[in-house]
C-alpha cells in the first residue's frame, strides 16, 4: 500500500485509489465476554490519495509547525488549551495539570521564570 505502484489514477490525476484483499482474525465472544472462537474474515483494504486533500494537509501541517516554532520561542504564551496540536512537535514539554501552563520539569516552575530547554522535534514530512 505504501508504494506508488498499482494505483488507479483518475483522468485528471487528482485522485488515486488502490485496494487489496486480506484476512483478519476476529474473536467471537459470548454475552459474558468469554472467547468462543477465532474466525478468519475476508476484508478489502482500500487506500486513496487526493491532490486537494494533500494540499490541505500540507497547509495545515505548515500552520501547526509555525505554531510549534513559536511555542519553543515563547512557551509562556501558550497553555494546554491553546497549543492546538503544536506540542506534539516539541520535545521536553509538560503542562501543569491544574493551571495548564507549560512546565519543563517536575519542579512545577512556569517556563517564564527560567531558561527554556524546549526543542522542535525532527520533522521528516515535507512542508
Amino acid at each position: 500500500m505504501l508504494t506508488d505502484t498499482g494505483y488507479q489514477t483518475s483522468a485528471d490525476g487528482a485522485f488515486k485509489t488502490k485496494s487489496r484483499q486480506d484476512t483478519k482474525t476476529v474473536t467471537v465472544r459470548d454475552p459474558l465476554g468469554s472467547v468462543i472462537d477465532k474466525v478468519d474474515v475476508d476484508i478489502k483494504v482500500v487506500a486513496f490519495w487526493s491532490k486537494k486533500y494533500a494540499a490541505r494537509a500540507k497547509a495545515k501541517r505548515f500552520e501547526v509547525l509555525a505554531k510549534a516554532l513559536d511555542l519553543v520561542a515563547n512557551p509562556s504564551a501558550y497553555n494546554k488549551a491553546t497549543h492546538f496540536g503544536a506540542a506534539k512537535y516539541v520535545d521536553n514539554i509538560v503542562f501543569d495539570k491544574k493551571s495548564g501552563i507549560v512546565i519543563e520539569d517536575t519542579s512545577s516552575k512556569p517556563c517564564s521564570t527560567r531558561q527554556s530547554s524546549l526543542k522542535l522535534r525532527s520533522v521528516t514530512a515535507t512542508i
